[in-house]
């Protein structure tokens, strides 16, 4: 086989046609469409990472978020217990204050109803005394009890202060004295009972004399405002009177 400079010179310049051809049509483009796809692929990687960055970063806002709610949150239930608490605690110390107020008031209507109930109780025991009393004294009256009281008078009027004197010395000017007796007065005591009021009064008094058989036994003299008195029923009235009240 013979070497043929031409041929060779002709595959050659064919091959570099080839080359050219290739380089311009293929190759070329090719890279050029794996370089548009590098790059695709570089600036898909890129927005990938920075999402992921991006999504990172979210992440940890989303994550101190939840912590800063949760913080938030924990703080708002302590201070609603709190304020529950006070306010459970304010309303048990007013509805104390309000039971030992009504305990109270409670306490003082049962001692004012046994108070009352004492009073009545003792009311009733000093009329029914008074009563029993009364009857005794009626079977006990006599002529001889009734001139003792009438002495007793006249001696207790003796007795009487300077101010009482004097009183009565005023009440006594002008004025007539009603004098009332259980039983029938005599004479005598009449006069002594007048001799004694006069002495008192300082001048002679007029006496008008009556009967009242509701006085049990002794006497009383209505003098102006001053009644003067040594009467049983009188008595006996006045200390159960006092009695009560003192009671």
């Amino acid at each position: 086989m013979q070497f043929d400079l031409s041929t060779f010179a002709l595959e050659i310049f064919n091959f570099l046609v080839l080359v050219w051809l290739l380089q311009h049509f293929l190759y070329k483009p090719v890279r050029d469409v794996i370089d548009r796809r590098q790059r695709a692929i570089e600036k898909s990687v890129g927005d990938a990472a920075a999402l992921h960055k991006e999504a990172e970063q979210l992440k940890a806002q989303y994550a101190a978020r939840m912590s800063d709610w949760e913080a938030e949150k924990r703080s708002l239930q302590d201070k609603l217990r709190e304020e529950m608490s006070a306010e459970r605690s304010r309303h048990m110390e007013a509805l104390r204050k309000t039971l030992a107020e009504e305990r109270k008031k409670a306490e003082i209507l049962e001692r004012r109803r046994q108070e009352d109930v004492l009073r009545k109780n003792e009311t009733e025991a000093l009329a029914q005394a008074g009563r029993f009393a009364a009857r005794l004294l009626q079977r006990a009256a006599s002529p001889e009890l009734h001139s003792r009281l009438i002495e007793i008078f006249i001696e207790d009027l003796h007795a009487l202060s300077v101010e009482c004197r004097a009183d009565i010395k005023k009440a006594a000017t002008g004025a007539k004295a009603l004098v009332i007796g259980a039983f029938p007065l005599d004479e005598e005591q009449k006069g002594s009972i007048a001799v004694a009021l006069a002495e008192v009064a300082g001048s002679a008094v007029v006496c008008t004399f009556s009967i009242d058989p509701r006085m049990i036994c002794g006497v009383r003299v209505s003098l102006g405002a001053h009644v003067l008195r040594a009467d049983i029923a009188d008595d006996l009235s006045f200390f159960t009177q006092n009695w009560s009240e003192a009671a």
